[in-house]
């Protein structure tokens, strides 16, 4: 039995209580160390100019109705590292605790978009026809009614799956985060009763990770040559497994990185897939990104979060300037091309905003405030 800082792999059960025992029950931005992990080193990239703003720090902002300013609001939220970068250059930077802009921490459902941007090449390689195809063109020993979801939809977050998250071990969200072999899951999933909404749900991830599985074989590899090697990273990063016998890429939320590198890719969407003055992602993908399009903003489509009371309804939903694409969260500001972030339960984002030529990376040990991130970093950004 394989052991990564006193949890075990397997059995189930027992992972799942040892993980509780020493985290006491709290997730973090270091829980990387429980799990077993495929490594990516660093290429010594350059690093970034600066251009300090001393005028940052001061910025003030209404919180619970208080008026702080930046440097205090990060100071009390838990924050690990703050990091924004404009036309190229850090304009303002701030570390916390253990850890500063170059240290690997767990980044959660940020790593959502690095699968995003898989897929992408996955089709500008031509191992996938149109991102529209059902999922079942390409995967066979999965549900038939999964087969008939398209890559699209799963990517948009759209209902057909079921998928609990309650806290207790019998839940989807659970057994997904600590099964030691997730592909077996993947072929009793259920169906959800709720139709044409949106539901976050992680197991589209999986069934994505083990598309990309099918069609280029070894995931890491491609990940590494294909996207994360040519943003010349300039620390090592990680992706957690659901364990050593399986390798399966957590895909819902594994990936481990440092604020600089993660800056690097939010870089590459802002630069429109361009990186190094070489084009990494396709064109058409990244500057996409912040075009609302046809993409659902209404109340109504977000309602199973009004039913359940989830705190996302009333800071972000009910004002309906909020959508969700290609496992990017994106904001109508009224522009040609808006803000759109990548966003961890702890309060992990890479903000990027176009309109201002910025990038915001922003790592947290918790979300760390009662109140919407998103909306804070939108102010920072916009002024």
């Amino acid at each position: 039995m394989r052991f990564h800082s006193g949890v075990p792999e397997f059995p189930f059960l027992l992972r799942y209580i040892a993980f509780g025992a020493l985290t006491r029950g709290k997730q973090s931005a270091f829980d990387h160390k429980y799990f077993s992990k495929r490594h990516f080193p660093a290429t010594g990239g350059s690093e970034f100019a600066y251009q300090l703003d001393t005028s940052m720090a001061a910025i003030r902002i209404r919180h619970n109705a208080i008026d702080t300013t930046l440097d205090q609001l990060l100071e009390s939220s838990d924050t690990l590292t703050f990091l924004m970068i404009r036309d190229g250059k850090i304009v303002y930077e701030r570390n916390y605790g253990q850890a500063d802009t170059s240290t690997p921490l767990l980044n959660f459902s940020v790593t959502k978009t690095m699968v995003a941007s898989l897929i992408a090449l996955a089709i500008h390689d031509g191992l996938i026809n149109r991102i529209n195809d059902p999922i079942g063109d390409y995967l066979q020993d999965i549900p038939d009614f999964v087969k008939r979801r398209t890559i699209q939809s799963l990517m948009d977050m759209e209902t057909g799956i079921r998928y609990t998250t309650h806290r207790k071990p019998s839940s989807d969200m659970i057994k997904m985060w600590f099964h030691r072999d997730i592909r077996s899951l993947l072929k009793n999933l259920q169906p959800s009763e709720e139709n044409d909404m949106f539901l976050y749900n992680d197991l589209h991830l999986h069934l994505l990770m083990y598309l990309l599985e099918q069609l280029v074989g070894d995931v890491s590899d491609y990940f590494y040559r294909k996207l994360w090697q040519p943003l010349s990273p300039e620390s090592d990063a990680f992706w957690g497994l659901d364990s050593s016998s399986s390798g399966f890429l957590k895909g819902d939320g594994g990936f481990v990185a440092s604020a600089r590198d993660l800056a690097r890719f939010g870089l590459l969407y802002l630069n429109n897939g361009v990186s190094n003055g070489k084009q990494i992602l396709p064109f058409e993908w990244c500057n996409a990104m912040g075009k609302k399009g046809n993409s659902r903003m209404d109340k109504e489509y977000f309602d199973l979060y009004r039913q359940k009371g989830h705190a996302w309804y009333n800071q972000c939903f009910v004002n309906e300037r909020t959508w969700y694409r290609n496992f990017w969260w994106q904001i109508d500001q009224g522009k040609e091309r808006n803000d759109f972030f990548a966003m961890g339960i702890l309060g992990q984002f890479v903000y990027v905003s176009p309109s201002t030529n910025t990038v915001v990376v922003r790592q947290g040990n918790s979300w760390g405030l009662d109140g919407w991130w998103p909306g804070i970093l939108e102010k920072v950004v916009n002024g």
